[in-house]
C-alpha cells in the first residue's frame, strides 16, 4: 500500500476498504480478537457489497485487485454461487458476458477487468491453498452465453474439478432447500484445513 494511500486514509479523505484494513492489521501484527472487532466495524462503515453502478463508476478492475489480495492471504476459500459461475472458474468469453451490465462501462474497463480475473486464476494452481465451490444447478446451466461458449465453460469446470486442491459441487434443482440463499458469498480462511 502506498504512503499516499495511507495518508489519505489517516486524514479521512479515503474510506479504507475491508481489504485495506485487513492488510494494515496483518502488517501491524494485530491479534485475532482485536482483528475481528475492527473488521466488524469496517463492515458497518464500508459495506463489502456495492451496487453495479458504483462498481462500474469506480472501475471494475479495482474490485479484481481487492479479490486478488484476499485470495493471496487465504489458505482455504469457500464459494457459494447461486446464479453465476464465479470469476475464478470462468472462461474469458463467460467473464465478458458476466461483466456486461445494464450500466455499460467503458470497453477498456471490461477488458482490463477480464485480464485481471485471468491473472487471479493462477491462485487455483497453488497446492497450499484449497478451494470449495458450491454452485446451484441453475448457475451451471444458465445460458449466459452462446451454447458453444457454455460447453467450453462446463468443460473448464470439469477440468478444474480434477485438481487435487479444488472441490466443485452442484446443488441440484431437485434438492429441497428450506432457506433461500439469494446472494453469493465467499469465506477466506487463513488457517490450514483441519481435514
Amino acid at each position: 500500500m502506498s504512503q499516499s494511500k495511507v495518508s489519505r486514509i489517516e486524514t479521512g479523505r479515503l474510506l479504507p476498504s475491508i481489504v485495506d484494513v485487513e492488510q494494515m492489521l496483518t502488517a501491524l501484527g494485530v491479534d485475532d480478537a482485536i482483528r475481528h472487532e475492527l473488521l466488524a466495524l469496517v463492515r458497518v462503515a464500508n459495506s463489502e457489497y456495492q451496487d453495479v453502478r458504483a462498481s462500474v463508476r469506480r472501475g471494475l478492475h479495482h474490485r479484481q485487485r481487492e479479490l486478488a489480495a484476499l485470495e493471496t492471504n487465504a489458505i482455504r476459500m469457500r464459494h457459494f454461487l447461486p446464479t453465476l459461475v464465479t470469476g475464478l472458474l470462468q472462461v474469458p468469453e463467460y467473464m465478458r458476458a458476466a461483466m456486461s451490465t445494464p450500466v455499460v462501462p467503458a470497453e477498456g474497463d471490461v477488458t482490463r477487468a477480464v485480464a485481471l480475473k485471468l491473472e487471479r486464476q493462477a491462485v487455483l494452481h497453488n497446492k497450499v491453498k484449497t478451494f470449495e465451490f458450491l454452485l446451484t444447478e441453475s448457475a451451471a446451466r444458465w445460458r449466459l452465453c452462446e451454447p458453444s461458449v457454455m460447453a467450453v465453460q462446463i468443460d473448464h469446470l470439469v477440468s478444474l474439478s480434477r485438481l487435487p486442491n479444488i472441490r466443485i459441487g452442484v446443488l441440484p434443482l431437485s434438492a429441497r432447500v428450506p432457506d433461500g440463499a439469494f446472494h453469493t458469498f465467499v469465506t477466506y480462511d487463513r488457517r490450514l484445513s483441519d481435514q
